[in-house]
């Protein structure tokens, strides 16, 4: 058994969202009509949290707060995600209701921190104590830390569906790491979160040589005297500047805290649970969270 499974929670929501998109309730709006609201997210949630909960001694679900400090240094950080249809952010609070009935079962949201700060800091306390965390949830974000640590993205019959980092990198990013150095992200931006990448179309093999370099450090003011040993690129990409690798290093580090500090929550009770899952139409699952 696992000691502690620290859960990505919005990167469950989006994924069974997505993996359970037909799922859906209809609900009456105040105007009176009726309209369709989607429950797979939800569901899928309280599934696999329920799962976690008989794989480990405690399972903590990492909940992202707005980091203003990062929207301050890049205005466009995280701009223009998709805002359109149903958020399952509308379901937060409820989701969280229904899972923390589970005795071994806890949230966390502290403020400036985003959930890849949150298991950051999971990660950087716990392996100083020899204990190799798993992570729930596959996100790049999750995967810049040196030490050690698991992650999983499924689970199966009972058990955890763990992925091997290290084949992932090397497929993805052509680095022979069991992590993805601060620097790939650094230079080369993440479009997701609207980071902008500041070496476009760079030779992958001279790319590969200076973040392989420098992977054994966080180290920013050694990054840059490293940069200074590629002439042709810093001439080719005037965009690579002091500013520009401030800004991005900034926004892409990790954000650390010691958990101890963490104000872990229970919230709902058994009454409240049970008129949520009634709404959402999951009556049976009531049985099952309450042993």
């Amino acid at each position: 058994m696992e000691a502690v499974i620290v859960v990505d929670l919005s990167w469950v929501m989006y994924r069974t969202a997505f993996s359970l998109k037909q799922m859906e309730i209809l609900t009456k709006s105040p105007d009176g009509s009726f309209m369709r609201r989607p429950t797979g997210h939800v569901f899928g949630t309280i599934r696999d949290v329920l799962a976690l909960s008989r794989l480990a001694d405690r399972v903590v679900l990492c909940v992202d707060s707005k980091n203003t400090r990062r929207k301050e240094i890049l205005s466009s950080y995280k701009e223009d995600r998709p805002k359109d249809g149903y958020s399952v952010y509308n379901d937060l609070i409820n989701i969280l209701k229904i899972t923390t009935l589970l005795p071994n079962v806890f949230y966390v949201k502290e403020p400036e921190m985003e959930s890849d700060d949150l298991i950051a800091s999971y990660v950087n306390y716990l392996t100083d104590y020899q204990i190799v965390p798993t992570i729930f949830g596959i996100d790049n974000d999750l995967m810049q830390t040196p030490k050690p640590f698991k992650m999983a993205g499924a689970v199966l019959q009972g058990q955890l569906q763990y992925i091997d980092t290290q084949q992932y990198i090397f497929e993805k990013y052509d680095l022979e790491l069991p992590y993805i150095p601060i620097w790939q992200q650094v230079l080369k931006g993440k479009g997701s979160n609207k980071v902008p990448n500041l070496v476009p179309r760079l030779d992958k093999r001279v790319s590969k040589k200076i973040i392989m370099e420098n992977a054994s450090h966080m180290d920013l003011g050694r990054f840059k005297e490293d940069l200074e040993n590629y002439p042709a690129v810093l001439a080719k990409y005037p965009a690579l500047t002091t500013e520009a690798l401030d800004i991005n290093y900034e926004v892409n580090c990790p954000v650390y805290k010691d958990i101890r500090d963490y104000n872990y929550k229970q919230i709902g009770t058994k009454d409240e649970v049970e008129s949520l899952l009634a709404m959402y139409q999951m009556n049976s699952l009531m049985s099952i969270l309450s042993v």
